[in-house]
């Protein structure tokens, strides 16, 4: 028996091919959703936005909640590790099924 034989004999090749076309369809997906929230968190960080720019007198006047939203979600994620992510997505979100 020859190592093609091991691989691709007896229709192996189909759980190959069903495993690159799930890749394939995962990696697309990702990217689209990665890049959307990408844009999204970009928007939210370089909004002009100051809905307390009126009191010029106050603090709040030079508060912007878009890029501070913008800001919590990004120290979030880059502080912590990527397995304490997958974790809680493991456990917290899909841990009800």
């Amino acid at each position: 028996m020859n190592f093609w034989e091991v691989i691709f004999g007896g229709g192996r090749w189909l759980f190959l091919w069903h495993g690159l076309e799930v890749t394939l369809v995962l990696t697309v997906l990702s990217l689209i959703l990665g890049s959307a929230i990408g844009v999204l968190v970009a928007l939210m960080r370089t909004s002009n936005l100051r809905p307390f720019g009126r009191m010029k007198t106050s603090r709040l006047a030079n508060f912007n909640p878009l890029a501070s939203l913008g800001k919590i979600y990004v120290d979030i994620i880059r502080g912590t590790p990527l397995l304490v992510q997958l974790l809680i997505m493991y456990y917290v979100v899909f841990g009800s099924y």
